[in-house]
């Protein structure tokens, strides 16, 4: 008899508030579908399940090892959210584990495939993806990498992040009157990815604007740190427009919060979000709260086609206008924003289809 039902794999416990959400939605269907089940996660602490990876590495690959054990000691392998299936080494790692699980079901649901960097990375990937009972993907382009690799095992669903969710959703949104300009950004070329002077301009630009916002509506700026990591945080990111933004103008600034719904709470209290982090996006189009999406990936923009989002409120994070980013704010805050044309219960019945092949076992 194995010692998990389930191990719920995913990048958990790394101070990510869009993976905390991932992972919180994982953990509320399984224990809603099995309320005695024992869930495993691939973390080294977390709020829901059992953590199985070690806090700091005592000797090389000792996270690696916890893995194949905590796998060896799982009935069913759930893969949960995120971008999780386009590195080589990252897959290897995921079909060792399938190797040495139990007999399942083994699923994916609500991820994101590639891309790819080469043929044979894509080929590891598709090896990976036929051993699962179930592959749910979030966005339109992984789904057509699915098809492309002749996999019949796969649906297009959406993101995790929708089924948190109260069932409730109208008295969810019903709150006090909105106040404040949301700021969820993200570091790019300041973690060596690029040109640092890039960042540089970016920030420059998305504080001059802010600062002409506050000014023009009296709005306070709230920024929020969906990301707490040391290194890969924004931390410093919000701390510099913080301190930058002229002295009279009211600046909030919240750090990571361990419970992802406490940045719903504080999201659907702001009139408009600056969101350049994918799930400060998901978690505004949840809240309905109007976003400026500043994008970076094509994750954001696969993101932004499935909920209708407006063409009007999307800006290349690489080629940013002060001017017209303000424009936008200002425009919006005066008169109202442009919604998505999605309608959000829709989207929680799209997320819960990850799901069904689950539920139709039991």
């Amino acid at each position: 008899m194995k010692k998990y039902d389930y191990l719920v794999c995913g990048y958990y416990g790394m101070k990510n508030t869009g993976d905390d959400a991932l992972l919180l939605a994982c953990w509320q269907i399984l224990r809603r579908m099995h309320p005695q089940a024992k869930v495993a996660v691939t973390a080294s602490h977390c709020e829901y399940g059992q953590p199985v990876l070690p806090a700091r590495e005592r000797f090389r690959g000792h996270r690696r090892l916890a893995m194949y054990r905590a796998a060896a000691n799982s009935t069913s392998i759930i893969f949960g959210g995120g971008s999780t299936f386009h590195s080589k080494t990252d897959l290897q790692l995921k079909t060792h584990m399938l190797a040495l699980a139990g007999d399942g079901p083994h699923m994916a649901v609500g991820v994101g495939i590639g891309p790819f960097t080469d043929e044979k990375t894509k080929s590891v990937c598709k090896r990976l993806l036929e051993q699962l009972a179930f592959v749910g993907v979030r966005d339109q382009q992984s789904y057509d990498l699915c098809k492309e690799m002749g996999l019949t095992n796969c649906r297009l669903t959406f993101d995790l992040a929708p089924s948190i969710l109260p069932a409730n959703l109208p008295s969810f949104w019903t709150h006090e009157k909105r106040a404040g300009i949301g700021v969820s950004l993200c570091p790019l070329e300041g973690l060596g990815k690029g040109n640092p002077q890039d960042e540089r301009r970016r920030l420059d630009t998305i504080i001059q604007s802010l600062e002409a916002v506050a000014q023009t509506t009296g709005e306070p700026i709230v920024l929020l740190d969906f990301n707490g990591h040391d290194y890969w945080g924004d931390a410093k990111l919000h701390a510099e427009i913080q301190n930058r933004l002229s002295p009279e103008i009211e600046v909030r600034r919240y750090s990571y919060a361990a419970h992802p719904m406490e940045f719903f709470n504080r999201i659907r209290k702001l009139k408009c979000m600056v969101g350049m982090r994918l799930h400060a996006q998901v978690f505004s189009y949840l809240t309905q709260t109007p976003v400026i999406a500043l994008n970076y990936h094509s994750k954001n923009e696969g993101w932004l086609d499935q909920i209708g989002h407006p063409e009007a409120l999307r800006m290349d994070c690489r080629n940013l206008s002060a001017k017209k980013l303000f424009g936008l704010i200002a425009a919006g805050v005066c008169r109202g924003f442009p919604m998505p044309s999605k309608p959000v219960d829709e989207a929680v019945a799209n997320s819960l289809n990850n799901w069904n092949y689950l539920y139709d076992l039991h």
